[in-house]
């Protein structure tokens, strides 16, 4: 979710998002990847990241590295990556991956984090969280790598081609002297909420077959949009429809086959351009208590479409594989976004398969609200696995 904007086989131009300003070459895409690898970097610079607000010294820089598709091509992605300069605690890695929640250029964490408080997407979800995950991050004295996990085409709940971003991420921070890592043998740990755990979450799942070399000691993520399809259809019509239609632009970018263009509406082609400029709090105010229908030809409901169906199966959490790290899954009982239920039932598949799961729910949370309950628990739970405690089991 943050390049300059080269507009794939299916990608129609109603929904190109604004590419970020052509003068900063980290956003450009290569003319060619040819002898290039996942995780390769292709591009550093130094960038100040003025908001943050604390006084722990510290140094960051933006990568642009290989990652892939969910077709296996090849893309450029952007990640920020960040490092104290006094601490004294042998290497460690953060891999953070921020609720994003948008199909725009401008909410990615890249852009907001080194751009003045007057930007779009200032105030998003990515921008507070990433502004907070630097702030505590660097003062525990881990080195922090915040991925742009959505690629270059801003393809938001394409969980598949996001699990691929934040391992190339990672390994991209691996591979970069500056932050004076230990390469694969560096403990790394996982984190994100709601949409950052949908990255996190499949970045879990991939890694045993896509980076079996990292040294990934355990994650910690909530509020977990395990199928997009039951969120989508809980959605429609109600406070969250606008997630619903940002969803459909954002996967659709990702899997061509979908053809969004040809389901929507003169309205719907209307509201698919202005979403993709948008940041959560704008999409979900302008959409709120409409229906998918009312921008489809003849009334239609995507998720009665094969090809989305597919699409949907492929992008669930559980499909592609278990976990092979300690994991710790927290979650609002009655969350009003996603689908609590379906939670529990992957909680219990992946404790049936052996992982190692703690799972957490607040009975009296709600989406917004259990994020914040949960995180100190979840920090403490990554410091933990760093420091080498046994990881706790509710299975």
């Amino acid at each position: 979710m943050s390049l300059s904007l080269v507009a794939p086989v299916g990608l129609n131009a109603a929904d190109a998002a604004t590419p970020l300003a052509t003068a900063r070459s980290t956003y450009t895409q290569p003319a060619s990847f040819a002898g290039d690898y996942p995780g390769e970097i292709l591009h550093s610079q130094p960038v100040t990241i003025d908001a943050v607000g604390f006084s722990t010294p510290y140094e960051a820089w933006q990568l642009k590295y290989v990652s892939e598709n969910v077709s296996g091509a090849l893309e450029a992605d952007v990640a920020t990556v960040v490092k104290s300069t006094t601490s004294n605690q042998p290497p460690r890695l953060l891999s953070y991956q921020p609720a994003i929640d948008s199909d725009s250029a401008t909410c990615q964490p890249s852009y907001v984090l080194t751009e003045p408080p007057s930007v779009d997407g200032y105030e998003s979800l990515a921008g507070l969280e990433s502004f907070g995950a630097v702030s505590t991050g660097v003062s525990l004295g881990y080195t922090l790598v915040i991925p742009d996990f959505e690629g270059p085409h801003y393809a938001w709940t394409a969980g598949v081609e996001e699990g691929y971003a934040t391992l190339d991420g990672i390994r991209a921070a691996e591979n970069f002297a500056p932050l004076s890592l230990d390469g694969s043998a560096t403990p790394v740990g996982l984190m994100g909420y709601s949409g950052g755990s949908q990255a996190s979450e499949f970045a879990a799942e991939e890694a045993p077959t896509y980076a079996p070399e990292l040294n990934i000691v355990g994650a910690a993520i909530g509020g977990l949009p395990v199928n997009i399809g039951h969120i989508a259809a809980k959605a429609d019509g109600g406070l969250f429809s606008g997630v619903y239609f940002a969803a459909a632009v954002g996967i659709a970018r990702a899997y061509p086959q979908i053809d969004i263009h040809s389901l929507l509406n003169a309205t719907g082609k209307q509201m698919q351009q202005a979403i993709g400029g948008m940041c959560i709090a704008q999409f979900v105010s302008t959409y709120a208590f409409q229906y998918i229908e009312s921008y489809t030809k003849g009334g239609l409901n995507p998720l009665d479409v094969p090809a989305v169906q597919q699409v949907i199966t492929a992008d669930t959490m559980g499909v592609i594989g278990v976990p092979k790290i300690p994991m710790q899954i927290y979650m609002a009982t009655y969350d009003e976004l996603v689908v609590t239920p379906d939670v529990t039932t992957l909680v219990a598949h992946y404790c049936e398969a052996g992982d190692t799961i703690q799972y957490i729910e607040f009975p009296l949370a709600d989406h917004i609200s259990a994020e914040a309950e949960g995180l100190p628990g979840a920090i403490a739970y990554i410091e933990a696995r760093f420091d080498g405690e046994p990881a706790p089991s509710t299975c």
